[in-house]
């Protein structure tokens, strides 16, 4: 994807990002980094392989030439993930009492600050935050992510998370609702084919769609499939099929409102044309320097193949930052982030003025 010379804020081109009416052809994207702050986890999920019981933790100006390197590459989203609640370890408060951090919370502060330094806009994924951590964090952040992955509370009974307290489908929409009543703009999404009904797949999109309509705050749906990882209790179990992923992307479209996107992992899944016939509309995060978090092992494509191979089917790949531009417009965001996104509102505005843009997608 060219990048137009002529940048404005940090480093991000008017024409770099799609700012007229979206229209049905048009897939969009986020051009992402992810930096894992740590891998220690309070949840051990029967079907993850992410949790890790040793407690290091990344060193936050270490990342300063990853943030560096990954603008340099193309990326406009730093994608801060963590384990559940690494600052449960002894080992870990200990390293913030070192390092000066009053709090787990002081410490992603900073880091997304370096990224946002750096020209970069933070989407935090890194599980439960309550609400006064995420009205602290808000004046860094541009979103969150947290994946609602089923209603059925059952599971916490079961092998999927009898040992993952905070998988509680409760806990998951209270931090989806307070990031709803502090006007964060929140990626969630549900987890197929670990033993879930389509009824309950339902029950999630509905819950979700509910959240949205009473908040007007969910950016995107993902939708997770389940992936069998070895040295997991559910390793034996069946990956999901194409055709009940093409169903539930289905229902997820249909059930959404349409300012609402539903994405998939696009690392992991092949078949981009079949995916968007069925209503995906955006390919989320694609990783233009280093790994994605979770399963490393399956690379991306570059932009330019994913763009060929869409345009095969005649649709266009558009860049879009990890904020949407109707949350941009509505200022669902700080001050201090207002220092990049308030000249992309204003040229947001410009264009529709001129005709060239709506709100309505």
């Amino acid at each position: 994807m060219t990048e137009d010379k002529q940048e404005t804020g940090f480093g991000i081109s008017d024409d770099d990002i799609l700012t007229r009416s979206r229209e049905e052809t048009d897939i969009t994207f986020s051009s992402a980094v992810d930096v894992v702050l740590s891998l220690a986890c309070r949840n051990k999920c029967g079907y993850c392989r992410f949790s890790k019981r040793n407690q290091d933790l990344t060193v936050p100006y270490s990342t300063i030439k990853t943030f560096k390197a990954a603008k340099k590459a193309g990326a406009r989203e730093a994608h801060l993930v963590a384990g559940e609640r690494p600052d449960k370890f002894h080992a870990i408060r200990a390293k913030f009492d070192v390092w000066g951090f009053n709090s787990y919370i002081e410490y992603i502060y900073t880091i997304a600050e370096l990224a946002f330094l750096e020209g970069l806009l933070v989407n935090l994924e890194v599980g439960y935050l309550s609400l006064t951590e995420l009205k602290y964090l808000k004046e860094i952040i541009t979103s969150v992510e947290m994946s609602l992955e089923s209603t059925n509370r059952d599971f916490l009974q079961s092998v999927h998370h009898q040992y993952s307290p905070s998988k509680d489908p409760n806990i998951r929409i209270k931090f989806i609702e307070n990031a709803g009543k502090l006007n964060i703009p929140t990626n969630t999404g549900i987890l197929i084919g670990i033993g879930e009904s389509p009824e309950e797949r339902i029950r999630a999109f509905v819950r979700i769609k509910d959240l949205h309509e009473e908040y007007g705050h969910i950016q995107s749906v993902k939708i997770n499939t389940f992936v069998p990882e070895k040295n997991t209790p559910m390793s034996e179990e069946q990956p999901v099929s194409d055709e009940t992923l093409y169903e539930t992307i289905r229902l997820a479209r249909e059930i959404m409102p349409k300012d609402v996107d539903i994405t998939i992992p696009v690392n992991i899944h092949q078949d981009i044309i079949k995916l968007v016939e069925h209503g995906v509309n955006d390919l989320g995060q694609i990783r233009v320097y280093g790994r994605a978090s979770l399963f490393p092992k399956m690379p991306f494509k570059t932009i330019e193949e994913y763009q060929a191979e869409l345009a095969l089917g005649g649709y266009t790949l558009h860049k879009q930052l990890p904020i949407k531009n109707q949350f941009i417009l509505a200022q669902k965001y700080s001050k201090k982030l207002g220092q990049f996104l308030d000249k992309h509102r204003a040229k947001l505005k410009d264009n529709m003025r001129e005709d060239k843009f709506m709100l309505t997608f």
